[in-house]
């Protein structure tokens, strides 16, 4: 037997590397940063910097609240080191982490290197307000804003704005919009779903989701029943000593597929209202029959396509607003992170849909005619949609044919899903506004859910990024983005953000 061809093999060329949070340099300098994921990878050509994120806004700015405008400092303890090149506690912002990446960069002979902007829109520090969280079907919100939500839409171009804006002296708040390579959405986590004892919760359901999905043709009422839509496609993921709930969606779900085919796909799943029933499992108290399925079946169809039209005509308004606040520059590149599958529950979206996003196509109409003012849009109705570029987890699926647009393989499995909810999870540990469980918890148990998020993004990145094989589809892609992460400064955020006496100041000292 011939053993395997090694040029046959195309390996991943990593150029840009995201930093996930600022909250990194509370326990390791940028010096530090660099030498661990930079230094030494003369294709490194760009850093992914996290311009709104759940930890917050690392920069000064102004936002309305009420009739009144005030001040917010986003000023942050960070480790830097000092003339003698020890690490030192200082106060600083997102501007002085940009600068001494481009000093250490200088100082290591690189010649240039790119900065990208990356936006959480979840934002769960502005999420207190009920009116731009995040709804499910039963009306309880969660700490997570709605990227449908005008408000939240509205606050995210303020932060950015003021981050492009100069101030006295001529100096920009954090950076000039033409030094910006790009400006990176984080969309993996748009609709957050969960599951607890067969019963589904599905987001968004807020005033101006259902109005959208109402006008749409979806009933919404199926979704406040048990069973409900979502049980013909979601299975309770139920797992001893778990810390947290979670389900098992049907991933393959295309929009071709009929009612009917819908329900076999669905069927292939165990544990879904689908599959019970060809075993003739019935969910306690209920009749299910034929007819009910696929009703059951017609309504999901419905809500899947119209959730995609929903989040296409968000992110379409988004990205207008993003371009017109930085000013357009022509070498700015609109990117976003999402992850690879026939069906991304959490992003609202079918794959085939990533076409409706690039380039300077029309997708669907997006609101009534009476609220046409709203958004960015053509004479038609309609809004222009202007993704550059699509950062994707390694896949093999067709392309969406239709779309100008590049992609970059993304090296974490689920796009930076577990990634987000380690993030969101550090948030909470400290933050009294949350009105979640995590943040009712005691410190071995948030410890506990730390844990069990970081071993959840270990099992997301890769170890060694310089060997990972491309699938034949990506071959041609631009070269990779990978995390700059790993288990050592997670443990180190873990322990920082609980208050554990095991301060990183101290251990790099010993």
């Amino acid at each position: 037997m011939s053993g395997l061809n090694e040029s046959m093999i195309k390996y991943a060329v990593p150029e840009l590397v995201i930093v996930p949070t600022m909250e990194i340099f509370s326990v390791m300098d940028v010096h530090t940063y660099y030498d661990e994921f930079i230094k030494g990878r003369v294709e490194i050509r760009g850093v992914v910097i996290p311009i709104i994120e759940p930890m917050g806004v690392f920069f000064d700015y102004k936002i309305k609240q009420g009739e009144n405008e005030i001040s917010v400092d986003g000023n942050r303890v960070i480790l830097a080191r000092d003339i003698e090149g020890k690490p030192n506690r200082v106060k600083a912002d997102l501007g002085y982490i940009i600068s001494t990446f481009r000093r250490v960069a200088s100082e290591d002979k690189r010649d240039e290197l790119k900065f990208y902007f990356l936006i959480y829109p979840d934002m769960p520090q502005f999420s207190h307000d009920s009116v731009a969280s995040i709804a499910d079907q039963s009306g309880f919100t969660s700490a997570q804003a709605c990227i449908n939500n005008n408000l939240v839409q509205h606050t995210i171009l303020k932060i950015l704005s003021e981050a492009f804006k100069k101030r006295d002296g001529g100096k920009f708040g954090v950076a000039d919009p033409g030094d910006v390579a790009g400006i990176v959405l984080y969309a993996g986590d748009l609709w957050p779903v969960s599951g607890q004892s067969g019963r589904f919760q599905l987001t968004c359901f807020c005033r101006e989701c259902t109005d959208f999905l109402k006008w749409k043709g979806v009933d919404v009422g199926w979704f406040k029943k048990y069973p409900s839509p979502a049980n013909l496609a979601l299975a309770d993921l139920e797992e001893k000593g778990r810390p947290i709930s979670g389900y098992q969606p049907v991933r393959d779900l295309t929009a071709d597929l009929s009612p009917e085919a819908m329900i076999d796909r669905c069927a292939q799943v165990y544990g879904t209202l689908a599959s019970d029933r060809i075993r003739g499992s019935q969910p306690s108290g209920t009749k299910i029959d034929e007819q009910k399925i696929m009703i059951l079946a017609r309504q999901l169809k419905k809500y899947l396509e119209v959730r995609a039209e929903l989040t296409i005509c968000a992110l379409r308004r988004l990205a207008g607003g993003i371009r017109a606040v930085a000013g357009n520059p022509r070498d700015m590149k609109l990117i976003m992170i999402s992850e690879a599958e026939p069906y991304l529950w959490t992003s609202g979206l079918y794959f085939t849909n990533l076409k409706d996003l690039a380039g300077d196509r029309f997708g669907p109409k997006c609101f009534k005619e009476e609220e046409s003012q709203r958004g960015s849009e053509d004479r038609e109705g309609h809004v222009r949609a202007s993704m550059d570029e699509f950062w994707l987890p390694l896949h093999d699926l067709e392309r969406p044919d239709g779309g100008r647009y590049d992609v970059r393989p993304l090296l974490a499995i689920r796009a930076c899903y577990f990634l987000g909810s380690f993030i969101t999870a550090l948030a909470f540990t400290k933050r009294v506004f949350f009105t979640t469980r995590a943040g009712m918890s005691t410190s071995a148990e948030k410890r506990r859910r730390l844990e069990y998020t970081r071993n959840q993004v270990l099992s997301e990145i890769p170890e060694n990024v310089d060997a990972v094989a491309l699938p034949n589809k990506m071959r041609k892609d631009l070269p990779a983005v990978f995390i700059g992460m790993n288990e050592n400064i997670m443990n180190q955020l873990i322990d920082f953000k609980l208050g554990s006496e095991d301060d990183p100041m101290e251990k790099k000292d010993e």
